[in-house]
């Protein structure tokens, strides 16, 4: 006889360990719900990560949207069908498409029309944005307002999501996350999302038919442009810099707040509308600038975690605003984003410029390496990095 499970008496072989229980349904014929939500969950963090961050940083640390509105299945079904279905339909055509950073960022941009020129209409109506519309506004259109939220959705909803599960979850590089069925699914979903928004939202504000006609060529301008565009961006200026932790986020603090600070300073300092527009396309170069040449490689992961941390600072400190307003669920979301942060900055297998090693965790964990996404080939099989990029 046994003397406990797993051992026998002396001279004996040891016995199996029996198997976990496995909690059943109730007829007994087969694992119940939540037995088999967690191992479902446990496959597809990266992509229920990537649908969480597309949601938090613009909508619920920018106060846009209310902590509290999650509990609406309605208004939770518009986010999910929105920003989820919408960031990872891009990231899975990188993927498939084989390619890059310009074509994410790109299509951010045919994103950030859908939303807020067909969905919202915000991009129109002068009188949903205060004085920021009223500043920007000429021949319909509310052109400072356009040019903030292209490049706020392109970074902040689609690009630094992406960038972060790529950090989280290396081994999912450059891997499919859907089928050839659910990537047909995503872009019904996001596209069934938009034409009910541009239905229901702004009600006895009729948006004139030049004026969606313009929006849907902007749409297929930037999403040709993104198919189209190259999987590395091409040289820009460099930036005196040594590419430090701290220094990776200064500057993506330095980037968000000079962001922010341009427009909103604008209508008080009258300053002319082509110079901002052009201030916040220099700005955005300038960063890339920064972040291409210093970044990449398998020893910036930290770097890469660091820059992410300080671009999405301005919106803490933007959410803290909004507690003393009487948003203070969103002080969970805050402290779960810094807790979150902390947690991945830890997970950094090595001290700041020690080599690391250039293939990734095998359960999908740990750091990711390279600031360029190389989506692989188009099975969706990983792409390794090679030794000593």
């Amino acid at each position: 006889m046994p003397d406990s499970i797993g051992q026998t008496s002396a001279g004996s072989a040891p016995l199996p360990l029996p198997p976990p229980p496995v909690s059943t349904r109730s007829d007994g014929s087969g694992p119940s719900r939540p037995a088999r939500l967690i191992p479902w969950g446990r496959r597809h963090r990266a992509e229920l990560l990537l649908v969480i961050l597309s949601i938090t940083f613009p909508e619920l640390l920018t106060g846009s949207t209310p902590v509290f509105t999650l509990f609406n299945p309605i208004a939770l079904a518009f986010l999910l069908g929105l920003y989820g279905a919408g960031v990872l339909l891009i990231r899975e055509t990188s993927v498939r498409r084989g390619g890059g950073w310009p074509m994410i960022l790109l299509l951010g941009g045919a994103y950030a029309f859908a939303e807020e020129a067909i969905g919202t209409k915000t991009y129109f109506d002068a009188a949903l944005i205060g004085p920021v519309g009223a500043y920007g506004h000429s021949f319909g259109v509310n052109w400072l307002w356009l040019s903030q939220l292209t490049i706020f959705h392109a970074v902040f909803s689609i690009g630094l999501p992406i960038l972060v599960v790529q950090i989280v979850f290396p081994a999912t590089e450059g891997q499919r996350f859907v089928s050839d069925r659910g990537y047909g699914a995503l872009l019904a979903i996001f596209t069934a999302t938009v034409v009910a928004m541009f239905a229901l939202f702004g009600w006895g504000w009729h948006l004139a038919w030049p004026y969606i006609l313009g929006s849907l060529a902007a749409i297929a301008a930037f999403t040709a442009l993104g198919l189209r565009s190259a999987p590395t961006f091409p040289r820009l200026p460099e930036f005196v810099g040594d590419g430090s932790v701290p220094e990776a986020a200064a500057v993506g603090a330095a980037f968000v707040w000079t962001f922010f600070a341009i427009n909103w300073f604008a209508p008080i300092f009258h300053i002319p509308l082509l110079v901002l527009i052009v201030g916040m396309v220099a700005l955005s170069v300038a960063t890339l600038g920064y972040l291409v040449p210093r970044l990449a490689g398998p020893e910036r992961a930290d770097r890469r975690l660091a820059f992410s941390a300080g671009a999405i600072s301005f919106l803490v400190a933007l959410s803290l605003l909004g507690a003393l307003g009487g948003n203070f669920l969103v002080l969970g979301v805050d402290a779960a984003v810094v807790y979150a942060f902390a947690r991945w900055a830890r997970q950094l297998p090595t001290p700041p410029g020690s080599p690391r090693p250039s293939s990734p965790a095998p359960s999908g964990g740990g750091i990711a390496y390279e600031l360029p996404f190389t989506p692989g080939t188009s099975s969706g099989s990983p792409r390794p990095v090679p030794p000593g990029a």
